[in-house]
């Protein structure tokens, strides 16, 4: 008989018998010794850790209390018109109630052949001579440092413009040439949207857009025309 199988055998049951000590043995020092070989962050140690942090408190709120607002239209001097617009706001600040007057300050005139189809010629901008306006604005958040408002207003200008003709035969040279200045008006209703930029209580900058319809009359047959235009001020609060 031979005892090779039965050899092999009792070593592979020594060997298992070895493993299931050693295993267990493993596994109990390496769960004690795993705190030795973790680190353990305490407050006051490791290198120092620097932020921005900034400090709320001392930024001084926007307070609004100056009611009055004073405004100076840039985008007119593009066209030499002075345009101051002065505006009072209620008590709580959501309402603003305003009166604007303008002026050409003395510009070079447009003194092209007048047409009321001539839509793209600005000529009532820069043959200004006197405009006024009145507004109404609502401020959903207030006086902020940004303020957005909607409006309404109704505006109401004179102008002047020029108008050529010829008087006999323009072929045979027996002819006359006539120019003959005149000054319109115009009234228009508009609605509008606009931003105030509040840097402090006294700063302020805004822009706006605003579209409506504007009626003319002029030698020709009045006509009404919608019209689209932008404003962009600066002004100050008292």
């Amino acid at each position: 008989m031979k005892l090779y199988p039965l050899l092999r055998f009792q070593n592979r049951f020594i060997n298992v018998l070895k493993w299931k000590g050693v295993l267990p043995s493993f596994f109990l020092i390496a769960c004690f010794s795993f705190p030795s070989f973790s680190q353990v962050i305490r407050p006051g140690r490791g290198k120092p850790v620097y932020g921005r942090f900034e400090d709320t408190a001392s930024q001084k709120p926007f307070l609004f209390h100056k009611r009055n607002m004073l405004t100076l239209n840039l985008f007119d001097l593009m066209f030499t018109n002075l345009t101051f617009n002065y505006e009072f706001f209620s008590k709580s600040g959501h309402f603003g109630y305003g009166l604007a007057l303008s002026f050409n300050a003395g510009g070079r005139p447009d003194t092209t052949g007048y047409s009321p189809f001539n839509l793209g010629s600005f000529t009532y901008e820069r043959n200004r001579n006197f405009e006024t306006d009145i507004s109404y604005n609502y401020y959903p958040a207030g006086q902020k440092r940004v303020s957005p408002y909607v409006g309404v207003d109704l505006r109401s200008g004179f102008f002047n413009y020029y108008t050529y003709s010829y008087i006999g035969n323009q072929n045979t040279g027996n002819y006359i040439f006539l120019s003959n200045k005149y000054t319109g008006s115009y009234l228009n209703g508009n609605i509008h949207a606009g931003i105030l930029f509040n840097p402090n209580e006294v700063l302020t900058f805004y822009m706006k857009g605003y579209m409506g319809l504007r009626r003319f009359n002029t030698v020709f047959p009045d006509y009404t025309y919608p019209f689209f235009s932008f404003e962009l001020g600066i002004g100050f609060k008292f």
